[in-house]
């Protein structure tokens, strides 16, 4: 198996979110915690096509819920 390097930027404004580029793809990770998303919108990638995931704790157990979606403006979703 080949060995890949990922980049992981933390933007100099960092208000809590990373992201992740993968040489060689033209695609880019975004970790936005909720209380970041206000910032996360003002990126011009917040505009793109993406698939997300949405993490969030079970009301009444331990467990944790998991939402996996897609959306042609990622922000609006």
């Amino acid at each position: 198996m080949e060995n890949q390097v990922l980049h992981m930027i933390l933007p100099t404004q960092n208000v809590g979110f990373k992201v992740i580029e993968m040489a060689n793809w033209v695609g880019k990770v975004f970790v936005v915690p909720r209380v970041s998303l206000k910032d996360f919108k003002e990126r011009p990638e917040a505009n793109n096509p993406a698939i997300y995931f949405l993490f969030g704790d079970e009301d009444e157990s331990t467990s944790q819920k998991l939402y996996i979606g897609e959306t042609e403006t990622s922000f609006n979703r």
